[in-house]
């Protein structure tokens, strides 16, 4: 499990040092707000560092499977031996991802068993809706939502199939979606190479939110009420709406400071492929009544700098904030220059608008409950220790 914990900790820099490298890799993705007309000679490019952050970002496989047969273009450039290092990790991710289908479709088994009704997003809907393809998508987890009521039930299900968590919680009716944690993640141990992690939430709001008003405004009843259902290759699923399932990946990308680069290519798919389909007013409506517009401002305002993707001006002149802090605006400097990688502590900081909310912000994000504390770091509370507690905050002001 300190393997899992490590994972989702690990800072990766979205901001590259060689500009060549960065352009190419953001085209070869299909990212490039402006397409280098003259493309690139191969001695411009530093092609281990160009593989290293194609990997690092998670869009390696899919660059393959964009330029797949493409001689022309910036396409041209990539030697041989890169392209096959490319072509290795498109089907290392597709054999993992088809054992990781054929684990999801043994846990909906057996919760349709035993009652219990899950969401599936992210990762393996993500996969079907919008990639068409299981070799492109990088992923650790399975994420699947579940009803508060039945999280216990799926806790012991979860246990009994031989999957463990960090530590056990006793009385589960305590653990209350909160301003840092909403799931538990599991892992089975005796499971085959490629099985992936469990990530159960009870709530989508994973995300410190400036605002504690948020969690009351976020309607998990709703979520659940307009949710749909999928075939996957034979496989029924049910997972988030259109509109839901864009406003979670913006919120996600945003908490995770847009890094790695797979947040944003999630986003500009999900837009490219179902912006058809996409009801916008529905969209700005339930954005701004989950109190979540400056999220999804912010992370829309960072995927226009880096793609070339339509966003209906509707939408930003809809959920543009009416003021924005220094610290906002210092945000907004940097997206314009494409560093948007650190000081998001600062950010939640500057988006809280009265001296009281500030004040509220700073107490409980340098002083969280133990419960949370300990789904933070994913270890019994009873071993949450002071330490844990100067971690944090040195942790904060080291990537601010």
């Amino acid at each position: 499990m300190a393997a899992a914990g490590s994972f989702y900790r690990k800072k990766m820099k979205t901001n590259f040092s060689k500009k060549n490298e960065e352009i190419l890799l953001l085209e070869l993705s299909g990212l490039a707000r402006n397409k280098q007309k003259a493309g690139f000679s191969g001695a411009a490019i530093d092609w281990d560092y160009f593989l290293q952050r194609a990997c690092d970002e998670r869009l390696a496989p899919f660059v393959y499977k964009n330029i797949s047969g493409d001689i022309s273009g910036p396409a041209e450039t990539l030697p041989l031996e890169i392209r096959e290092k490319l072509k290795n990790t498109y089907y290392v991710t597709l054999s993992r991802n088809l054992i990781i289908l054929k684990q999801l479709k043994s846990l909906l088994e057996a919760f349709s068993k035993n009652g219990i009704e899950a969401i599936v997003f992210k990762g393996l809907a993500l996969a079907h809706l919008v990639y068409h393809d299981l070799g492109v998508r990088p992923m650790t987890d399975i994420d699947i939502l579940v009803k508060k009521d039945d999280v216990s039930g799926v806790d012991r299900l979860l246990k009994g199939l031989g999957y463990s968590i960090p530590f056990d919680i006793k009385v589960f009716s305590s653990l209350n979606a909160n301003l840092y944690h909403n799931s538990m993640l599991y892992e089975n141990h005796s499971s085959s190479f490629g099985s992936a992690f469990v990530h159960m939430y009870w709530h989508l709001l994973n995300l410190f939110s400036y605002d504690s008003a948020i969690l009351d405004k976020f309607n998990m009843d709703e979520v659940w009420k307009v949710s749909q259902t999928l075939d996957m290759d034979g496989l029924a699923i049910r997972t988030l709406s259109v509109e839901h399932h864009l406003i979670y990946l913006s919120m996600h990308a945003f908490k995770h400071g847009f890094s790695p680069a797979i947040l944003f290519l999630d986003m500009a798919c999900y837009i490219d492929t179902l912006g058809g389909i996409i009801d916008w007013e529905i969209f700005i409506r339930d954005t701004t009544a989950f109190g979540l517009s400056k999220y999804v401002y912010y992370s829309f305002y960072a995927l226009s700098r880096v793609s070339a993707i339509s966003i209906p001006a509707q939408v930003f002149d809809a959920l543009k904030p009416g003021k924005a802090s220094l610290f906002e605006k210092n945000f907004i400097r940097r997206l314009e220059e494409r560093h948007w990688q650190g000081g998001m502590a600062w950010v939640y900081f500057g988006m809280n608008e009265t001296l009281a909310q500030r004040a509220a912000y700073l107490t409980h994000a340098i002083f969280p409950s133990r419960m949370e504390m300990a789904l933070s770091r994913q270890k019994d509370p009873s071993k949450v220790s002071v330490f844990d507690y100067f971690d944090r905050a040195f942790s904060a002001l080291k990537n601010s």
